[in-house]
């Protein structure tokens, strides 16, 4: 019997702030996770569009085009519509939340975001949340 490894899960992180990848990429690196990261809306739709992945977080405030603006296009795309999407923003205003959820967020967590329950809601997203009790 010829086992097939699962593939790993790729998760793509937008956000315009270095210091806020960092801290993620170094945290989630502890899973089998396959992470890019984009800088800006642009650069995450072209990696999103040239290699699809299974779930995104980003961030709401980006210089150009803002989180909101990339959620919009993701929704309007066929390809793309039905990833799960995280908002991890500073945006705290319950007008920010609500416009992010009906955008078709999933999730909307706030900055500074406690990594644990950023893992949690990661895992859950793709399906590996017996893996958030280990």
């Amino acid at each position: 019997m010829t086992l097939h490894p699962q593939p790993v899960p790729l998760i793509l992180i937008i956000d315009d702030v270095p210091a806020n990848l960092d801290v993620m990429v170094d945290y989630m690196a502890r899973e089998a996770l396959e992470i890019r990261v984009a800088t800006n809306g642009e650069e995450g739709l072209e990696i999103a569009r040239s290699r699809r992945p299974d779930l995104i977080l980003l961030d709401v405030m980006m210089p150009g085009m803002d989180g909101f603006a990339v959620a919009r296009a993701l929704k309007q795309d066929p390809h793309l519509r039905d990833i799960p999407l995280l908002f991890l923003t500073a945006k705290v205003e319950a007008q920010s939340i609500v416009a992010g959820l009906r955008l078709g967020a999933d999730d909307y967590l706030c900055k500074p975001v406690s990594l644990p329950a950023l893992r949690h809601r990661v895992m859950k997203q793709l399906g590996l949340e017996a893996r958030c009790w280990a």
